[in-house]
């Protein structure tokens, strides 16, 4: 494919010659406005107040549409639009010596914010002059505050000659390449997917060639989310690596025609390793809303999307109410049986980490003995770090509590106080001891 070679004539040169035609304007317009005022004030026939308050008009024109000398004259600027229109008129005539005086000048500012917008103008300048010069006095600028001054540099190098730009690139240290290559693929829109990641490999950044096309892909989404879909599931890349893509492509494209795209979209992803991490974006807020309607609707996806996206639904239902979401899981079938067990577990985790006194009382009503120990014994630890001595009373009540859960008391009050936790195994029975050390 042939590389986009623009013109010298930048996109920075046509900002930075608006502010400089918007003044020549404003001059003439202000010009023209003053001698009509000179008229009616001539054919006035009242005091001398008309005068004064056309002497004051001037003034405040001649102000506003003189060009800035230097960027100390940007501080007479209130607001931040005003200083950078005129900070973009004073560097549409700057040479190279001028960019080079004015940078010198911005280590001044302050702010630290104020000084990294001016000195990212100065450079994108300074780039349409002489880029590789401009390249040179980035390392004037510590090197955790230089991406941005690379990334200007090299968006104007890319658009006026692509090709001197990745053949300076490559000659840069690790950071710097990296940044440059970022820059230099964020505008090449017109160039094929291959010839993106050939470039991101060549440069050892093959992970930035896989951003580049996400972004594309997720742009194309916005006019045609069913052909943005379609795309990157035949395009060449790995499906896991283009998980934020289609996440955000199944997002606008329910946005855009509803739910039920949802079922042909799994479809085509059924067999993927991800298809939760994409379907969660949707499931989520509906569970949010209503988790029983979340349950009804995943249950008519295919087994694999649903198994995925029972997973999102439960973590949500969890942490609103714990108890009907185990109820509810505990009737479903699912298969692999592992994947019912799992999303038991993980509703008893959320429930023992937000209310443990109530999980410790309740997980027995829903789950089966093979794993209920273990729950209740990540509840009594969560119970230790707010009261030891609550822990200790319930495990008192509890059949068989000491034998079975004493250990779980002791790991966790031992991590905060072993001195009481020695103690309190002293006080038990001789033959448990050994089993709570």
């Amino acid at each position: 494919m042939v590389d986009r070679h623009f013109p010298v004539l930048t996109w920075f040169s046509v900002g930075l010659l608006a502010p400089v035609v918007l003044c020549g304007l404003g001059l003439w317009g202000y010009g023209s406005l003053s001698t009509e005022d000179k008229k009616s004030t001539t054919e006035s026939t009242g005091s001398g107040a008309p005068m004064e308050r056309q002497s004051q008009s001037e003034v405040h024109s001649t102000q506003r549409t003189s060009l800035p000398r230097d960027l100390e004259s940007l501080d007479t600027y209130q607001d931040d639009y005003a200083r950078s229109v005129a900070l973009r008129a004073l560097l549409a005539t700057a040479d190279q010596q001028s960019v080079i005086s004015l940078l010198a000048q911005s280590t001044e500012i302050r702010p630290e914010d104020k000084r990294l917008t001016t000195q990212v103008e100065i450079f994108r300048r300074f780039a349409v002059i002489d880029p590789a010069e401009a390249m040179k006095h980035t390392f004037d600028i510590a090197w955790n505050r230089r991406a941005p001054m690379v990334t200007a540099i090299f968006l104007e190098w890319a658009t006026s000659d692509v090709d001197a730009a990745i053949q300076h690139a490559k000659t840069l240290e690790s950071s710097d390449r990296r940044t440059a290559l970022e820059a230099i693929l964020g505008i090449q829109d017109d160039w094929s997917e291959d010839r993106i990641m050939e470039l991101a490999v060549e440069f050892g950044h093959e992970s930035i060639g896989t951003e580049i096309l996400e972004q594309i892909q997720i742009a194309r989404a916005f006019n045609d989310p069913r052909a943005a879909w379609n795309a990157i599931l035949e395009d060449t890349q790995r499906d896991e690596s283009q998980v934020n893509a289609l996440r955000t492509t199944l997002q606008l494209w329910v946005a855009r025609e509803g739910l039920d795209v949802i079922f042909e979209a799994i479809e085509s992803v059924s067999e993927s390793d991800h298809p939760r991490w994409v379907l969660e974006p949707i499931i989520k807020p509906i569970a949010q809303d209503d988790p029983r309607q979340a349950f009804e609707l995943i249950n008519e996806f295919s087994e694999s999307a649903r198994n995925a996206a029972a997973f999102t639904v439960v973590g949500v239902w969890a942490e609103t109410d714990p108890a009907a979401a185990l109820d509810t899981v505990s009737k479903l079938d699912f298969h692999p049986m592992n994947v019912k067990d799992n999303l038991m577990r993980n509703i008893g985790y959320a429930w023992a980490e937000n209310a443990p006194y109530e999980a410790f009382e309740h997980l027995p009503k829903y789950l089966p003995s093979h794993y209920l120990q273990t729950m209740r014994g990540d509840a009594l630890q969560k119970i230790v770090r707010l009261s030891p001595q609550d822990a200790i009373d319930i495990l008192n009540e509890v059949p068989n509590g000491v034998q079975e859960l004493g250990r779980d008391l002791v790991e966790e009050w031992a991590s905060v106080d072993a001195r009481s936790a020695l103690n309190w195994i002293g006080s038990q029975e001789k033959s448990l001891r050994p089993m709570l050390l």
